[in-house]
C-alpha cells in the first residue's frame, strides 16, 4: 500500500515539474507527423497557445506545411513562365508581321507620295497652257480688233470709190462715145454698216472664266488645323517618332484663286501675278505690297497692279500723265524710285531700277508700254525685257516686239541708264542733261518717256532750252516734236 502511494506521488511531482517546465502541456501527436529524421525539439519554432493552441505541430508538420506551400508557389512561378514564353513566341511573331507591314506601307506611301508630286505637276503644267492660251487669245483679240478697223476702213474706202465712179460716169453721160449706167448700191453699204456697228457692240468672247482657275496647294499637316477625330491623345512618357521620315506629310487643298481661306501674306508676294492668285483681293486692281525674289532685307515696296482684263498681273513700273512731278532726277533717286500712286492708279511715279531688276531677273519677263496722245489715240508696244544689276549700269534688254505703236525701243536695247550725275551714254555731252530726265541714252534717243511733259506739239527751237525734241516722245507713234498726254510702263512674268 505504502508503495502504490509512492509511486502515485512520483507521479503528481513529475506532472507538477512538467507543468512548471512546459506551460504548454503535453505535446499531442498526431498521426503520420512523427518522422525519424525530424529535427529535435529545441529546433521547433515557438507556438504560442492563443496561435495553436494544444494542436501546435511538430517541426517535422511545419516543414511539411513550408515545403506543400513552396510547391504550390513553384507551380504558380511555372505557369507563369509558360504563360511569358507563350507572349514571347506570340510577340515575335508580331514583330515579324509589323516589319512587313511598315515595309509594304513605306513602299505605298512613297509611291503615292510621288503620284501626288506628279498630280501637282500635271496641275502647274495645265494651268501653264491655260495661261499660254490667254495670251494666245489676248493677241488674237486685238489681232481681230485690228483686222475689224481695217475692214471698216475698206468699207468707207470702197464706197468713196463707188460713188466717185458713179460721179464720173454720169458726168461722162451725154458727151461721151459710149456710156454705161451705173449706180452705187447704197442698200448693201447700210447693211455692212449695221453689221460692222453690230460688229463694234458686240462684246468680245468673255475668256474671264479661266481666271477662275483652281489651284491645287499643299501644306505640310503640322500647319494644318486637322479635325479632333483624326488626332491620337497623347500619352504620358510614350516616345514620338517619325516612322516613315522619306515620306513628307502634306495636305493637298483643291480652292479657288483668291478663295477667303487661302489670303496672301501681303509681304512674301513676290509680284503682281502671285498677288492675283493667292490674295483675297487680288483679282482686283490696286496697290499690293510686294517683295521681289532677292530683295534680302529690304522692305516691301507698295505697288500698283492692273489685274482686271483678259490679262492680269501686270505691275506698273512707270506713270506720266500730269506735270506733278520731276523727272529731271539723280542716279540715286532712279534707282529707289520717286514719286507715288493711288489705289486708283492716279499719279506720277518711278518705280526704282533696282526693283526692276530684281522683277525682271525671276524669270522670262514681259515689259508693256501704253501711250496716250490729246487727240484721244491711243497705241501699245510689247515685248520680252531684262534689267541689269546697278554694277552693270542697270542695262536694258528688250526683244519680240508686237503692238501698234512702232518698236522704238529697239535702238535702246543693251543700252545702260543715265541721269544728269552718271554719264553713262555714247555721247560726247550728257543726253540726260539735254533731255531733262533718267533713259536707256545711247547717243542720245529714239523714244524717251521720262523727257520733260509738256501739252501737246512743241516746237523744240523754241520750247527745248537745248533745242532737242526733249519731251515725252514715242516716235514710231507720234514725231519727235510731238509730247504725249499719257505714257505708262507695265512689266509682268510671261508665265501666268
Amino acid at each position: 500500500m505504502k508503495s502504490l502511494s509512492l509511486f502515485l506521488c512520483l507521479v503528481s511531482v513529475a506532472i507538477t515539474q512538467a507543468t512548471v517546465l512546459d506551460p504548454r502541456g503535453a505535446r499531442p501527436v498526431e498521426q503520420a507527423t512523427r518522422d525519424e529524421n525530424c529535427a529535435t525539439q529545441k529546433d521547433w519554432p515557438f507556438c504560442t497557445d492563443d496561435d495553436w493552441n494544444s494542436k501546435c505541430p511538430s517541426g517535422c508538420r511545419i516543414q511539411g506545411l513550408m515545403e506543400n506551400n513552396d510547391n504550390e508557389l513553384l507551380r504558380k512561378i511555372e505557369k507563369i513562365r509558360s504563360l511569358l514564353n507563350q507572349h514571347k513566341t506570340k510577340h515575335s511573331s508580331v514583330d515579324v508581321v509589323s516589319k512587313q507591314t511598315y515595309e509594304i506601307l513605306r513602299e505605298k506611301l512613297t509611291l503615292d507620295s510621288g503620284n501626288d508630286e506628279t498630280y501637282y505637276t500635271m496641275a502647274q503644267r495645265l494651268r501653264q497652257r491655260i495661261t499660254d492660251m490667254k495670251i494666245k487669245i489676248d493677241r488674237q483679240q486685238k489681232t481681230l480688233d485690228a483686222l475689224k478697223d481695217r475692214v471698216k476702213d475698206q468699207v468707207v474706202e470702197m464706197q468713196k470709190l463707188e460713188v466717185d465712179i458713179d460721179m464720173k460716169l454720169r458726168s461722162c453721160k451725154g458727151s461721151c462715145s459710149g456710156y454705161t449706167e451705173y449706180q452705187v448700191d447704197m442698200e448693201s453699204y447700210v447693211a455692212l454698216g449695221k453689221q460692222l456697228s453690230q460688229l463694234d457692240s458686240r462684246a468680245a468672247q468673255s475668256v474671264e472664266s479661266v481666271g477662275k482657275l483652281y489651284v491645287m496647294k499643299s501644306r505640310p499637316l503640322k500647319d494644318v488645323i486637322v479635325d479632333s477625330r483624326f488626332k491620337s491623345k497623347d500619352v504620358a512618357a510614350q516616345q514620338k517618332e517619325d516612322m516613315f521620315t522619306q515620306v513628307n506629310t502634306v495636305q493637298f487643298v483643291l480652292e479657288e484663286e483668291g478663295s477667303s481661306s487661302s489670303p496672301a501674306t501681303v509681304s512674301k508676294v513676290p509680284d503682281c501675278v502671285d498677288a492675283h492668285q493667292k490674295h483675297l483681293k487680288g483679282e482686283t486692281n490696286g496697290l499690293f505690297k510686294i517683295k521681289p525674289t532677292g530683295s534680302g532685307s529690304m522692305a516691301a515696296v507698295e505697288v500698283y497692279c492692273q489685274q482686271e482684263g483678259i490679262m492680269g498681273g501686270w505691275l506698273l513700273v512707270q506713270q506720266r500723265e500730269t506735270s506733278t512731278v520731276s523727272f529731271n532726277r539723280t542716279w540715286a533717286e532712279y534707282r529707289d524710285g520717286f514719286g507715288s500712286v493711288d489705289a486708283k492708279g492716279k499719279g506720277e511715279f518711278w518705280l526704282g531700277n533696282q526693283n526692276l531688276h530684281l522683277l525682271t531677273n525671276q524669270g522670262e519677263t514681259m515689259l508693256k508700254v501704253e501711250l496716250e496722245d490729246w487727240e484721244g489715240g491711243v497705241a501699245a508696244a510689247e515685248y520680252t525685257v531684262r534689267v541689269g544689276t546697278e554694277e552693270e549700269g542697270f542695262p536694258l534688254q528688250v526683244s519680240g516686239y508686237t503692238g501698234d505703236a512702232g518698236d522704238a525701243l529697239e535702238s535702246h536695247s543693251g543700252v545702260k541708264f543715265s541721269t544728269f550725275d552718271k554719264d553713262n551714254d555714247g555721247w560726247e555731252e550728257n543726253c540726260a542733261e539735254a533731255y531733262g530726265g533718267g533713259w536707256w541714252y545711247h547717243s542720245c534717243q529714239s523714244a524717251n518717256l521720262n523727257g520733260i511733259y509738256y501739252k501737246g506739239s512743241y516746237d523744240p527751237q523754241t520750247n527745248a532750252p537745248y533745242k532737242t525734241a526733249n519731251g515725252v516722245v514715242w516716235p514710231t507713234f507720234k514725231p519727235a516734236t510731238y509730247s504725249l498726254k499719257a505714257a505708262r510702263i507695265f512689266i509682268r512674268p510671261a508665265a501666268f
